[in-house]
């Protein structure tokens, strides 16, 4: 009896075909909004430390760089509930694109922001459309996709948000 070390590993002889690839293309492209929640999580490991400086601009307590910090994952659960409701009503498709406005805008507010309140209200709204988007993509990726490619496909999200996280502390680095 051998092993589990010793048997040899065989790949579904379909798993390389052209639909496999084309739903891994996919998979891929509908996660990538995934990006931007790591990038959303990985926010405040820079954005905190450039705050609190002496010689910053928007002057920060400890307090506040808390709620800087934590506000994203308090508002996120919100956009969960808003994008359970809505993807139902829309679609999975049109709702990976509308879910990307929240997170824009909020991007927007905390870089544009001039005081301590604008970011809190920055990241609160990041926070919503990263519930949003975290959603949609897994179901429509599991929707476009075979049984024997579920599994590869459905790591995608948690991969891409790992690398938004990686990136946002590279930045931190530089």
């Amino acid at each position: 009896m051998k092993t589990v070390l010793e048997k040899e590993i065989k790949l579904d002889p379909g798993f390389w075909t052209k639909t496999s690839q084309i739903q891994l293309f996919y998979g891929l492209w509908v996660n990538l909004c995934h990006l931007g929640v790591g990038l959303a999580f990985g926010l405040p490991s820079v954005q905190v430390p450039q705050l609190s400086a002496g010689d910053s601009f928007i002057k920060v307590t400890r307090n506040e760089a808390s709620w800087i910090a934590s506000v994203f994952t308090l508002f996120s659960p919100i956009g969960c509930l808003i994008s359970g409701y809505v993807t139902d009503w829309l679609g999975r498709r049109f709702m990976i694109i509308v879910c990307q406005a929240p997170i824009c805008v909020g991007w927007l507010c905390t870089g544009f922001a001039n005081s301590p309140k604008q970011v809190i209200i920055g990241r609160a709204i990041i926070g919503i459309g990263s519930g949003m988007a975290m959603t949609p993509p897994r179901i429509f990726a599991s929707e476009i996709s075979l049984p024997n490619m579920r599994g590869v496909i459905g790591c995608f999200s948690t991969l891409a948000i790992s690398i938004g996280i990686t990136i946002q502390v590279y930045i931190t680095s530089l």
